[in-house]
């Protein structure tokens, strides 16, 4: 249960230590618990970048 929950707060490395987990393969099983929320907002700016604070750019593209 810990490692299903932290793993939506920190990275798969920090739950490895936190466990005490000597190959992250180990820890990796808990990834399918991470949540996608984050996913979902970066793919719905990809898609709608006229939404306020989403910004595409292309590749060679300078930055502002």
């Amino acid at each position: 249960m810990f490692a299903s929950v932290a793993i939506n707060v920190a990275s798969i490395t920090q739950v490895q230590g936190w466990m005490g987990r000597a190959d992250v393969k180990t820890t990796m099983r808990y990834l399918h618990h991470k949540s996608r929320t984050e996913d979902a907002r970066l793919l719905s700016a990809a898609f709608h970048p006229e939404t306020p604070g989403s910004r595409i750019v292309e590749a060679g593209t300078p930055p502002d």
